[in-house]
């Protein structure tokens, strides 16, 4: 899973006593207990491939080489079929639960230990030391902003139109919003002057639920936080019953949001399940990252557009034109694009990111020199953990000249690389009715006037897209 940012011990406060919950100390030895299966399923497959492999006579080692490949990737009658790999699909079936439970675990295991840990910090310190250490802000002014994509910006700034108290609050960074009062300083919601639960853990003042919030942009004066709709519009109730509201009546808290570890635990949910049942890809993909007996071979194989001669000329003639290598890291660049799986691993400053940046030149360069090698090879997707590695990727591919677009969630992107989002867009095209809809979906509150051009099979997608754009008219 991504490493997230850690909340860090405020001064004299220990954070040994949150990892030892009972909570976190379960997760930690299923995790432990998942890891411990997984090896001991890998084991049992190598040992049963490594049998085989022994148990093979000498006139099968002395066959073609063609002949002791485990299977074959083949296009037949338009569809690809794969033919082997027997032992690589029994494989997986035994491989992949134990693997789902020592990841399942160890996201568990992780986001119980930034929840234990930042409730520590706010039961163990009053509101005033939490103010001091840039967790809380008190007493702000709130005024919606303006609009991106489906979520609404709100301006949250100081009283007297100063500058904001010192605070740890960065772009990108998710807080919660809650209902503030002057008067309960040092005891909101708890005990004595101390800081008490955190507003995650139940509703606010007034029995407001906390909202969530993403820092999209942070100033001196104020800062500009992305909100949902819905909670957005609970803050427009909330100001319009009491308009004093919007003057001093908010608190922001640094928050512990679920939504990455949701997301990964759905991921890790459908490692078990083919996205296509019949796709040889997905099988073939999954058995060199999980480590099957073949996968190393099946990370070997090269991709189909390899077996062009021209394609390898044009790759040797990029490569050679670049500068800003070495000759260990065009080696490895030379070696991942015959490959249909590559882990490059190295210490800090190594160029690894260049190296990167390299290979997506290559790749995409390449493919564009030719109507139908770019029509075999497609577009080039590439991902990253954390979103200020995107926009690494991002900026570094724009300045190689590259078309780029960033997806992701707008509050996230770097300033910098607004430009290569689908908010910079003038006009899109999709090739998939439904792929249109979602994108139109996110552009519902865009400020900027949209004109949406669906060529849609079937009448019932374009009803889909077209009530979509109505939507969006009619707000």
């Amino acid at each position: 899973p991504a490493t997230r940012r850690r909340v860090r011990s405020t001064s004299g406060t220990s954070s040994s006593s949150s990892s030892s919950s009972p909570t976190s100390t379960a997760a930690i030895q299923q995790l432990l207990a998942g890891q411990r299966d997984l090896a001991a399923a890998q084991r049992r497959a190598a040992a049963a491939g490594s049998s085989r492999r022994r148990s093979s006579s000498a006139a099968a080692a002395a066959a073609s080489s063609s002949a002791s490949r485990p299977g074959e990737v083949a296009f037949v009658n338009g569809t690809w079929v794969l033919t082997g790999f027997e032992e690589d699909k029994k494989a997986l079936k035994e491989l992949v639960p134990p693997l789902q439970t020592r990841l399942k675990s160890a996201v568990e295991a992780e986001q119980q230990y930034e929840e234990a840990l930042i409730k520590s910090l706010y039961a163990k310190n009053n509101l005033k030391r939490l103010q001091k250490d840039g967790l809380v802000l008190l007493g702000l002014q709130a005024f919606p902003h303006d609009v991106l994509y489906s979520s609404m910006v709100w301006k949250f700034a100081a009283n007297a139109r100063g500058n904001l108290p010192y605070h740890r609050f960065r772009q990108g960074d998710s807080l919660l919003i809650t209902q503030y009062n002057a008067g309960q300083a040092d005891s909101r919601p708890g005990n004595g002057n101390k800081g008490g639960s955190h507003p995650g853990s139940g509703t606010g003042n007034n029995g407001i639920k906390p909202l969530d919030a993403t820092v999209l942009e942070v100033r001196k004066e104020y800062l500009l936080l992305t909100v949902d709709k819905s909670d957005s519009d609970q803050l427009q109730r909330v100001i319009a019953q009491s308009p004093a509201a919007a003057l001093a009546g908010w608190r922001l808290d640094q928050s512990v949001r679920d939504t990455t570890a949701k997301r990964q635990l759905e991921a890790i949910k459908r490692l078990a399940h083919l996205r296509q049942p019949n796709s040889p890809f997905e099988l073939l993909l999954r058995s060199a990252l999980v480590g099957t007996p073949n996968g190393h071979y099946v990370a070997t194989m090269p991709p189909m557009w390899v077996r062009d001669s021209s394609w390898r000329s044009d790759v040797r003639d990029l490569l050679a034109g670049i500068d800003n290598l070495n000759s260990s890291q065009k080696g490895a660049i030379a070696q991942a694009v015959t490959r249909s799986l590559t882990l490059w691993q190295g210490p800090p400053g190594t160029g690894k990111t260049r190296t990167l940046l390299a290979l997506v030149e290559v790749l995409v360069k390449t493919a564009l020199q030719q109507d139908k090698r770019w029509r075999d090879m497609g577009p080039l997707l590439a991902c990253a953990d954390t979103n200020a590695a995107v926009d690494n990727l991002v900026e570094g591919l724009v300045g190689k000249g590259l078309k780029v677009v960033r997806l992701g969630q707008p509050a996230k992107v770097r300033a910098r690389a607004h430009a290569a989002s689908l908010s910079g867009c003038d006009l899109l095209i999709a090739s998939s009715a439904c792929i249109a809809t979602a994108v139109m979906t996110s552009m519902l509150h865009c400020r900027a006037p949209c004109y949406a051009l669906v060529l849609a099979p079937h009448s019932n997608y374009a009803l889909t897209a077209l009530l979509v754009v109505s939507l969006r008219l009619s707000r």
